[in-house]
This record gives C-alpha cells, sequence and structure tokens, in this order.
C-alpha cells in the first residue's frame, strides 16, 4: 500500500494505491476507525439490516470481505453469455493475417504437394496489432444508482476488455474511487491488472459488479482514511460531476477510455443491450468497436 497526501484542484486529497486485493483488505481491516469523523454504532460499513442487504446484497462486512478475496459467483453465467454477445456484435477485427506453409490449412500448396513436401498446406496466423488501451474506471457512485446497473456497467466493461484481448491489444485497467467533500476529496487506487496480463475473470467479477465492493469495503476505507470534514459520515462523499473528473485528472481523452458512474455512462441496469449502446456512446470505445 502507498499513501501521500497533498493539495489539488482546492482539494486537500488522500490517495492511497494498493497493489493488490489482499492489501486492500489488510488494510481496512486493521486499520482504527477516524472516530472524529465516523462513530462506531453508525458505520455505513457494517450495518446490517433488510433495506441494508438491498442496497449492497451482502449480510455483513464479514461477508464482502470473503466474496472479495474468495470470489464470487453469482449470475456468473449471466456475465459469461453476454461477454459471449459483446464479442459477437462489437468485436472489430484489429488483427492482420500472415500465410504461412503448415501441414493444415484452407488451401494446398501445389508444387509442395507434387514434391511430397508434407508441409503443403497454406494457412493463416493472426498477427496482433499490439496497442495499449488504458481504461479507467471510476467506481463511486451515488447511493440512487441501482445494484442492477452497478452490475451492467461491471459485466460491459469485463466484456469489452475480454474482446479487446482478443483483437490483440494489450489493455490495462485502472480501477479508482474518487469522491469529494467539502474541501476534501479521496483518491483510491486499485491494481487488477496490467497491460501485460490476460483479464482474470473470477478476479474482477466482485470488485466491478458486486455493489459490496463500493458499499462496504471502500466504504470501510473511508472509514479509516484520516479526513477532517465531518460530512464524509452522513455521505461518504459525493461523486463529481463528469466535467469535474476529467478535468481533475490529466486523461488522454484521445486514446484513453473513461468510464464513470453508470449514470452518467447512460446505464440504468434495466436492458444490458441499451446499457451497452449508451456506455459505448459515451466514451470513445466506439473507434476502436463498431456497432
Amino acid at each position: 500500500m502507498r499513501k501521500r497526501i497533498y493539495n489539488k484542484k482546492g482539494y486537500k486529497v488522500f490517495e492511497y494505491y494498493f497493489e493488490t486485493l489482499q492489501s486492500l483488505i489488510d488494510h481496512i481491516t486493521t486499520a482504527p476507525t477516524n472516530t472524529y469523523v465516523f462513530f462506531e454504532n453508525s458505520l455505513s460499513s457494517k450495518k446490517a439490516g433488510k433495506d441494508d442487504f438491498n442496497f449492497r446484497k451482502t449480510h455483513s462486512l464479514d461477508e464482502a470481505i470473503r466474496l472479495c478475496i474468495g470470489g464470487w459467483d453469482e449470475e456468473f453465467d449471466t456475465l459469461l453469455k453476454l461477454k459471449e454477445k459483446v464479442d459477437n456484435k462489437l468485436l472489430k477485427e484489429k488483427m492482420s493475417s500472415k500465410k504461412i506453409k503448415n501441414c493444415v490449412g484452407f488451401a494446398p500448396c501445389v508444387g509442395d504437394f507434387l514434391r511430397g513436401n508434407p508441409i503443403n498446406m497454406w494457412n493463416r496466423i493472426n498477427e496482433p496489432n499490439y496497442q495499449v488501451v488504458n481504461i479507467y474506471v471510476n467506481i463511486a457512485c451515488s447511493c440512487r444508482v441501482s445494484t442492477s446497473a452497478i452490475y451492467n456497467r461491471g459485466s460491459i466493461v469485463l466484456s469489452i476488455i475480454d474482446a479487446l484481448e482478443k483483437a490483440g491489444y494489450g489493455v490495462r485497467l485502472i480501477l479508482f474511487d474518487f469522491s469529494i467533500q467539502n474541501k476534501e476529496a479521496c483518491l483510491y487506487y486499485f491494481n487488477i491488472k496490467d497491460e501485460t496480463e490476460n483479464l482474470n475473470i473470477k478476479k474482477a467479477y466482485f470488485v466491478l459488479c458486486h455493489p459490496s465492493f463500493l458499499r462496504r469495503i471502500i466504504f470501510r476505507l473511508t472509514e479509516v482514511t484520516d479526513f477532517m470534514e465531518y460530512g464524509w459520515s452522513n455521505s461518504y462523499g459525493t461523486v463529481p460531476s463528469q466535467e469535474e473528473t476529467m478535468d481533475f485528472f490529466d486523461f488522454d481523452k484521445e486514446s484513453d477510455i473513461i468510464i464513470l458512474a453508470p449514470n452518467f455512462m447512460g446505464v440504468y441496469g434495466n436492458d444490458i443491450y441499451e446499457d451497452l449502446n449508451s456506455l459505448l456512446k459515451s466514451t470513445n470505445l466506439l473507434n476502436l468497436f463498431k456497432v
């Protein structure tokens, strides 16, 4: 874990970077609650009523931690079906093919065949266009965002990463939480994958698709951060507008893919394909995919 505090754009920024999910869990389970701002008997990360379950989809912080480390399988088959359809619908050919001789292939090489050469077939191999794509995802979202919207956005992101990798791209996934409260801001970064790794869907599924990653685990991280603004205990921060977020970061608007709160992307959790088209139109992904 790396931590630093600095001033930027009028905010006092509390920045954390976690190399692994385990380092995040180790921190939130050992760091003391910031009792200057939060009260132990009303911590949002630990609430356990019926309405709290509907909001978080887990019964406790401990359950959320188990799912984060051990994996979450519920509705995983739905994700796999979506991923297959995204591949079929969106994947744009980004690989050139090279013709080679092989033992098997699509057409015979007549000269080699007549000479008795066993390597007498023309075949093709794909040569990936290895360009690195940065995908930034701000997991922070309003309490009014539905759990289905969170699930749909996460599923679409995972499907897009998988399709990009199949097209020969290296994909760097930068997951973060950027929230503000008056003159303070939290900026939490989580290392999920870099451009040299293939997507581990099981690893990323809970983090991107389950509301408890934000609404229990990240809330707990907020509760142990050394904020001074009392408002954190009421709202756990406000999600900056799309314009404020783009102004705060030094994104490359031409090559970076920026995915913000579901409602900013037109993702509402009602129809996955409507959400998919809305998200694509809200980013520059259409430069890489065809609809």
